[in-house]
């Protein structure tokens, strides 16, 4: 039922000595745990570790080209394409311009780029190993969790619960804070998160001016509908207030956005709403609210 997650991808920026010289220090590195074997060798230069782009980049399974008039070389990987010219601080992602701590330079007829640039421009996880002068990357095919059971832990240890169709907070983890996570659309990062208390309707969001408004149209048609013993029917009862944002239900927006936030943790947001992150600690959505998944084993 479930297709491939996302997850964990972090993206690090890799920042070493600061150094103006070019360092000789012979520098390793892996992607996706299988060493790169150089033609020509990545370095230190002013206080960062360019490497060879085409290598890094084919090793991941994107493709490289080279434009000789304008010096520019262009790495496409899953929907990014991401340009650098030679001597310039600045690249393109998708067309909008990114900068670059130190200019794309090069040598050996190779193209060297910041790794930074490189964990930046394709949300790659990259890891230094200062002891070994050893880089691991980690593409995002290799990081994504693969298909699992969650618990979705807030920045201060709270669980998102489902029970009873509400959404709450929990101090402990129970078979209540289980959340299966499933993919709609990789390329934009779009998921639907499922209780396992109810694995047909994924949990949903609505905004509190569309609850209102929804709520007061209700309470209009109610008062214009007289029941058959002519007594007025009964005006819904208003959503909790811990959980007035959030629903097991699929008539509302029910795709959410889960994007690497800080210390391995995610914003989760809904498709039409990047102001508000999903709380595992309020059981409600606020502004930069950080969720931790934890796979339940």
């Amino acid at each position: 039922m479930y297709k491939k997650l996302i997850s964990g991808i972090l993206i690090l920026s890799v920042v070493f000595s600061s150094a103006y010289a070019k360092d000789s220090r012979a520098i390793s590195v892996y992607v996706d745990n299988n060493r790169i074997v150089f033609d020509s060798q990545p370095y230190l230069n002013q206080g960062y570790t360019m490497v060879p782009m085409r290598a890094i980049m084919e090793a991941l399974g994107a493709s490289v080209s080279w434009e000789e008039d304008s010096k520019t070389a262009t790495a496409i990987y899953s929907s990014d394409i991401t340009k650098f010219t030679i001597g310039s601080h600045d690249y393109y992602k998708n067309g909008a311009m990114q900068y670059m701590p130190a200019p794309a330079q090069q040598l050996n007829d190779r193209t060297y780029v910041p790794l930074r640039a490189i964990s930046e421009g394709f949300g790659f996880k990259v890891d230094w190993d200062g002891e070994t002068s050893t880089v691991y990357i980690t593409s995002q095919k290799a990081s994504d969790p693969q298909e699992n059971i969650y618990y979705l832990k807030g920045a201060n240890g709270g669980y998102l619960t489902a029970a009873d169709n509400a959404i709450k907070a929990s101090a402990e983890p129970s078979p209540e804070a289980m959340w299966a996570i499933e993919c709609a659309d990789s390329a934009q990062r779009l998921y639907y998160i499922y209780s396992l208390s109810d694995l047909y309707n994924p949990m949903g969001y609505c905004s509190h001016a569309n609850e209102e408004e929804n709520l007061q149209s209700e309470q209009q048609t109610q008062k214009q509908t007289k029941t058959a013993d002519g007594d007025q029917a009964k005006e819904p009862a208003k959503p909790e207030e811990e959980a007035e944002s959030l629903r097991l239900c699929s008539e509302l927006s029910h795709q959410w956005i889960i994007e690497p936030a800080d210390n391995g943790r995610y914003r989760i947001y809904p498709k039409n709403d990047g102001n508000s992150c999903l709380d595992a600690d309020t059981a409600g959505t606020k502004g930069e609210a950080q969720i931790e998944l934890i796979p339940c084993v």
